[in-house]
């Protein structure tokens, strides 16, 4: 509900597969919507009143969209939780109470870095910053590397290095190096992460050995994961598909299984499942999410839609594959939990098991 719109509210984010337009009650300044959705539903959301009405350009419209979007006054949990104002806030619906079931007290960023720099690509012609963290001994045989793409935003939204340290320390997951890496603007992390072959050739000529060449111990691939969300999640993907000999295990959440190359795009095929279909198996374990409010929008391809294929092509080609689906949306409220879940899945010593739904 909200109070006080002259012309307009608008639900931005889940349960709505796109954004929710509320409805106002009778003549008052009173907006509702609702929704019936899965008891265990975990999300976050913005409300945006007002919102200009004009013609212009699809991009003009969501500019004036999001200048409004705000958390909502009358939800007092809200995500994440250093933002310091109501327009970088989210507002949180949690049922169960399901996020960072593992932990509940990892929310200081106080934690420094073991190595910080900025690659200089004369692959991708760009500069980039690199952080990486590493809890408890990872000279240890158990030990584990995360390369994670959108480093920063799961540094700053998800506090993900605080919930890696608790829980290495409560040994709840082995001793990890994890490498942070900044994936600039929207526009080239879209043009790098989907099945891009130089973003790989960064990763493994550029990255990789500056990594090696700092670390104490050199790590095989059954002990690395590629982790990311989105374009993220594809990007992971393809790139272990590539180099299946550095990259033994991939965390996709979310991953957008809709894309497809320019002379692809036309056929309405999932492009990443076709090449796991014709290629014989790779040494590659997986821990694929989905949410449950990411259904296509079109009745074409989407995220929901394109995991499952992805994962019944995986399993009939003989590859090991955790898959999840949560009852949120594309959302780092639910990705907080979700890549947490995923490196239990794939590495805890006792594992936990994660429901396949």
């Amino acid at each position: 509900m909200y109070r006080g719109a002259k012309n307009n509210v608008l639900i931005f984010g889940a349960p709505a597969n796109d954004h929710g337009w509320m409805e106002r009650l009778g003549k008052s300044n009173i907006w509702y919507k609702s929704y019936k959705v899965p008891n265990d539903t975990q999300l976050s959301y913005k409300l945006a009143p007002d919102v200009p009405q004009f013609t212009g350009e699809r991009y003009e419209k969501r500019v004036a969209l999001l200048a409004t979007a705000q958390r909502d006054a009358n939800n007092p949990y809200y995500f994440p939780i250093a933002a310091k104002t109501k327009f970088e806030q989210s507002s949180v619906i949690d049922l169960n109470n399901l996020s960072n079931q593992y932990l509940k007290n990892a929310q200081s960023n106080s934690i420094v870095p073991a190595l910080s720099f900025e690659l200089d690509s004369n692959i991708l012609k760009n500069k980039r910053n690199i952080k990486v963290y590493r809890f408890g001994d990872i000279t240890k045989s158990n030990a584990i590397q995360i390369f994670m793409f959108d480093g920063p935003k799961y540094l700053e939204k998800v506090n993900l290095d605080s919930k890696l340290n608790t829980l290495v320390n409560n040994k709840l997951l082995p001793p990890i190096e994890a490498i942070f890496i900044d994936n600039l603007d929207n526009k080239t992390r879209g043009n790098e992460l989907p099945d891009n072959p130089n973003f790989t050739k960064m990763l493994t000529s550029e990255l990789l050995p500056t990594i090696e060449k700092n670390s104490p111990v050199k790590f095989s691939a059954k002990q690395r994961v590629l982790a990311g969300s989105s374009y993220g999640g594809i990007g992971a993907t393809t790139t272990a598909f590539r180099r299946s000999d550095i990259f033994g295990n991939v965390i996709s959440l979310s991953g957008s299984y809709w894309w497809a190359p320019k002379h692809k795009k036309s056929l309405n095929t999932y492009y990443v499942s076709e090449n796991f279909m014709i290629k014989d198996l790779l040494p590659i374990n997986f821990f694929i999410t989905a949410g449950l409010f990411e259904g296509s929008r079109n009745g074409g391809k989407g995220i929901l839609d394109g995991s499952r294929h992805l994962r019944d092509i995986l399993r009939m080609k003989g590859y090991g594959v955790h898959y999840k689906e949560y009852a949120g949306g594309h959302d780092y409220y639910v990705w907080q939990s979700a890549i947490i879940d995923g490196l239990i899945a794939l590495f805890a010593k006792d594992k936990v098991s994660i429901a396949d739904s």
